[in-house]
Parts: structure tokens; C-alpha cells; sequence
């Protein structure tokens, strides 16, 4: 919702696409098609995480390429890569701006960016939004948490619903911290144990 709304404060048009798997496979054929690359090389499963991963955690600036280069200094780089990771990811991140796609992760990241530089977009949404819930908070990472403490900030009615016992997404940087940890970043929390099973 921000993004359909505001996503002019980074020159991309509202008219942006969000990609799901299938649109990341067709991309991914068209650059593995391009540059000579098989299912040996990498799997598209595989790829996709590769993917993810350096986007979370070896280029979490990747997004800033994205939004202040030229579509052909994207091609430059894709065009320049030699190992099948490098040629895989400026592929993919060229083929996102040559079609103004964005991913899950571009999604939180782009939000993040337009609220770090436009102060007025970011008060916009902060008082806008006057209560926030946050389900499944054990499998919350490090992107999701800033979004939603920059949300909660103005008006902080917060709530999450989260178990310890139940993360699973650590692989990619969710952390069952934000979760245990939550009463020390917000010391007026009240918490409830629901400890019956209603199901």
C-alpha cells in the first residue's frame, strides 16, 4: 500500500509490478538462456535463494543500484559478471528494473528507503496507521522489525502474537530475539500467556 501510493519518491511508477515465483523463473530462463547457464550451474529453487540471501545479507545496499542507476549501468554489471552467482543476481536485478518488478524483499526494502529519505511520506503512514498487529512474531527478521518500528513510533499501539517454541525461518535471518527481547525494547508492554490450546 505504501509503495502503490508513494513509490514516486524513488522515480518508479505506480504502476510497479510485485513478482512471485513464476515471474522470477521466467526471468531467470531468460538469463540463464542469455549467458549460457544450466540447471548445473544452478537450480532455479537454488537460485531464488541465492537470490534472497545476498539481498539479505552479502548486498542488503543492493536496493540503492536498483533506484539510482541507468538500466544500462545495471546491463554493464550483468554483462561483466563471470561467476554464475554474480551473473545471476545483476541479471535478475537487471531484468526487475527493466520491468519495474519488485520482490518480497525489494518491497520492505524500497519502504524502508522512501521513509529514510521523505520525512513527510514517513509521518504520512506513521499517523495513518494508528494500531498495528503483528502476527507469527517469532519469525520476524531484522527488515521486518524496522518497518514495524518506524510504523509504531507516533502512535505505539502494538501488538504482536508470537511463539518461541515455533520459529522456523532462522535460515534467513528471522530471530526468535525480537520476540523474547520485546518487553526490553518496550518496557510499558503488557503481556499475556495463552497457554489452552482452543483449537
Amino acid at each position: 500500500s505504501v509503495l502503490q501510493e508513494d513509490i514516486n519518491a524513488v522515480q518508479y511508477p505506480k504502476s510497479f509490478l510485485v513478482l512471485d515465483n513464476a515471474d522470477i523463473d521466467s526471468m531467470l530462463k531468460l538469463i540463464y538462456e542469455e549467458r549460457g547457464l544450466t540447471l548445473r550451474d544452478m537450480t532455479f529453487g537454488r537460485a531464488r535463494d541465492m537470490i534472497e540471501l545476498r539481498k539479505l545479507f552479502k548486498d542488503p545496499e543492493y536496493y540503492e543500484h536498483m533506484i539510482a542507476l541507468p538500466l544500462d549501468r545495471l546491463q554493464e554489471k550483468y554483462d561483466g559478471a563471470t561467476m554464475a552467482d554474480d551473473i545471476i543476481f545483476w541479471g535478475y536485478l537487471y531484468q526487475e528494473k527493466k520491468c519495474f518488478g519488485l520482490d518480497y524483499n525489494d518491497l520492505i526494502k524500497f519502504v524502508l528507503h522512501i521513509f529514510d529519505i521523505d520525512e513527510p511520506i514517513r509521518r504520512k503512514w506513521q499517523e495513518r496507521l494508528e494500531y498495528i498487529m503483528v502476527d507469527e512474531f517469532q519469525d520476524i527478521d531484522e527488515l521486518q522489525y524496522r518497518l514495524m518500528r518506524v510504523l509504531a513510533d507516533h502512535h505505539k499501539n502494538l501488538f504482536i502474537v508470537g511463539d518461541p517454541d515455533q520459529t522456523i525461518y532462522t535460515w534467513r535471518g528471522a530471530s526468535v530475539r525480537y520476540l523474547l527481547d520485546f518487553d526490553k525494547e518496550f518496557p510499558n508492554v503488557r503481556t499475556l500467556m495463552m497457554m489452552r490450546n482452543y483449537r
